[in-house]
């Protein structure tokens, strides 16, 4: 820990704290991808791969071993009480009153395949996109035309 320079622990620290990249960049005043290449560089000068391991290296070191956000609690055997597991269905998941469970997904989260066929407006570059919009504004003008022309001739046939 003491090969990394300063602005590398204060952006372990931040990773450690849970910041994201744009989020720790806001508060020290940087670019996101300058974060990114400090914590980059803590990462290989520490030899682990992934920010959350230097993080958890740096939490270690500085005496504060603590969970970092989002990563999965751990429960031990002996932080349940005997009559709380008593309570709970030998077959099924522990129950625990303040968590959600979710059964399906969002009706918006679905696979992208499934939702409708045809091209999106992500699949046309410039040039199609471009073509797109002098199309749809050609349709228009025709049907523009299209009711104009109608109602001359009906305003000639009643007379008006």
């Amino acid at each position: 820990m003491a090969k990394l320079s300063e602005k590398r622990r204060e952006a372990l620290a931040l990773v450690a704290a849970g910041y994201t990249s744009k989020e720790a960049a806001l508060q020290l005043d940087i670019s996101p991808r300058s974060f990114d290449d400090r914590i980059e560089a803590a990462c290989r000068i520490l030899g682990v791969a992934t920010r959350n391991e230097a993080a958890r290296i740096y939490r270690s070191v500085e005496g504060d071993p603590e969970r970092l956000r989002g990563e999965p609690l751990r429960v031990g055997e002996s932080s349940v009480s005997d009559a709380w597991k008593a309570q709970q269905p030998v077959d099924r998941h522990l129950h625990v009153s303040d968590a959600l469970i979710f059964d399906q997904r969002a009706s918006w989260h679905g696979d992208r395949r499934g939702l409708r066929p045809g091209i999106r407006p992500s699949d046309l570059g410039v040039t199609g996109k471009l073509l797109a919009i002098v199309g749809g504004a050609i349709a228009l003008l025709a049907v523009a035309i299209l009711l104009v022309t109608s109602a001359s001739a009906l305003g000639t046939f009643f007379g008006v």
